[in-house]
């Protein structure tokens, strides 16, 4: 409990959790509360179906803000231009 203290009192973790909030809760929410009914009535699929897609969907999210991290820190040696790049492209996939 003390050093989760440490880590949000510190104002350098603030800005990439609000990236990483910025880039997944609106998809999770999304999915989780109309992504499986729409599924199932656009498609014509099972719910079971329906929830592995979204399910499939949510895993393949988690796993791409990984690797932007990795890309991030290894490849681009830089926060502040992939946190950007990558948030337009995703805002520009959402319009």
């Amino acid at each position: 409990m003390a050093k989760l203290k440490i880590v949000l009192g510190n104002k350098h973790s603030w800005p990439p959790l609000l990236v990483a909030l910025g880039a997944f809760a609106p998809y999770l929410i999304f999915v989780s509360t109309w992504g499986v009914p729409y599924i199932m009535q656009v498609y014509g699929m099972s719910r079971e179906a329906a929830a592995n897609y979204a399910l499939i969907g949510t895993v393949g999210h988690a796993v791409g803000l990984v690797l932007i991290g990795y890309i991030s820190d290894k490849l681009m040696a830089r926060r502040k231009l992939p946190a950007i790049l990558f948030t337009s492209v995703s805002l520009l996939i959402w319009l």
